[in-house]
Order: structure tokens, then sequence, then C-alpha cells
């Protein structure tokens, strides 16, 4: 199955009650190991919001949303911290997506988890505003 054809068949699958069928691991297994495993051509802070997301653009020019690993998942927020200041966790969407189809509900878009090098995968094909953002240091 090629990487454009795991797109099209999912999004084909997505309808007005569901982004995809019931138990459809022919459409969501290639998919979720496509996006922990494709190669990444192009990297760009994604604008707006509270937190840092990156915009990846795969070698057949599709593309994924990217939210960074910030604190360990044992981190806990001091009880008297500003809410809307707090660190939003990497796994949450990963969690939502699981939740939601354990509950059967099919509506979360497919989340995987990814090891990435910040230098050797990012940094090489990483926008210049991104370059600046994430690879130069305050002090300097």
């Amino acid at each position: 199955v090629g990487h454009n054809e795991i797109f099209e068949r999912f999004f084909k699958g997505i309808n007005r009650y569901e982004l995809y069928p019931y138990n459809d691991s022919d459409v969501i297994e290639p998919l979720m190991k496509y996006l922990g495993q494709a190669p990444i051509v192009s990297a760009k802070e994604k604008s707006g919001g509270t937190q840092v997301k990156l915009f990846f653009t795969f070698e057949d020019q599709s593309t994924a949303i990217m939210k960074p690993w910030r604190v360990p998942r044992e981190y806990e927020t001091l009880p008297d911290h500003y809410y809307f200041a707090d660190i939003e966790r990497h796994t949450a969407e990963i969690a939502a997506f699981h939740l939601d189809r354990i509950l059967d509900f099919r509506r979360a878009p497919p989340v995987t988890g990814r090891i990435l090098n910040m230098t050797s995968d990012i940094r090489r094909v990483s926008s210049h505003a991104l370059n600046k953002t994430f690879f130069i240091s305050p002090g300097e």
C-alpha cells in the first residue's frame, strides 16, 4: 500500500458519524505506522495556541502536527499554579485517541508517539523561524 493510498483510504472512510469504520485495522494501523516512521522533509512552527506545536511535511507531501515532549509523565504542577499557564502534556492527544477507540466513538483523529532527534531529524529540514526558536540560545 502506497503512502498516498493510506491517507486516501482513511479520508474516504470519514463520514458525519465517525472518522473511521468500526474495527478497521486495515486503515488505522498502516496510517499510524506511517505517521510514526515517515521521513520528514519540512518542519515549521505552527502559529497560534498556548503551546509549541510543529507542522511536519512528509516525502509524499502529507502533513502532520507534532507536540514535543516537555515534561516527564510524573511531573506534577503545583496546587497554586495558574491554570492557563499549565504545560500541556505531549501524551494528551495520544490518550484521547486510544480512549476514543476503546469507547467506540471513533471521532478522534489517529495519533501516535514518535521519538525524534531534534538535531538530526528536525533541524536539517526546519524553517528559518523554527531554527531561531529552537536552536539559538537566548543568551546569544
